[in-house]
């Protein structure tokens, strides 16, 4: 995982931008969106349908980039 955080011009110091990656270094055709879910639960906040441990993160726009096959669904990491 690689995560870069750049504070966000002008906004107060609790704002900033994220931006991570994460791919499996072995062969992962149907991996089902794990490498996603596994970055999008350090920051899911209840907003998004999460259940925050500590601190409750908003997430104001997301663009996401699957790779391959894989799934970039916030919706599949959730399923119980």
């Amino acid at each position: 995982m690689i995560f870069t955080l750049t504070p966000t011009a002008g906004a107060s110091s609790s704002l900033c931008k994220l931006e991570a990656c994460s791919r499996s270094q072995v062969f992962s055709l149907l991996d089902m969106g794990t490498n996603y879910c596994d970055l999008k639960m350090l920051f899911c906040g209840s907003k998004d349908g999460c259940k925050p441990v500590v601190h409750d993160f908003t997430v104001a726009s997301e663009l996401t980039e699957s790779f391959q096959q894989s799934n970039v669904d916030l919706r599949g990491c959730l399923k119980v």
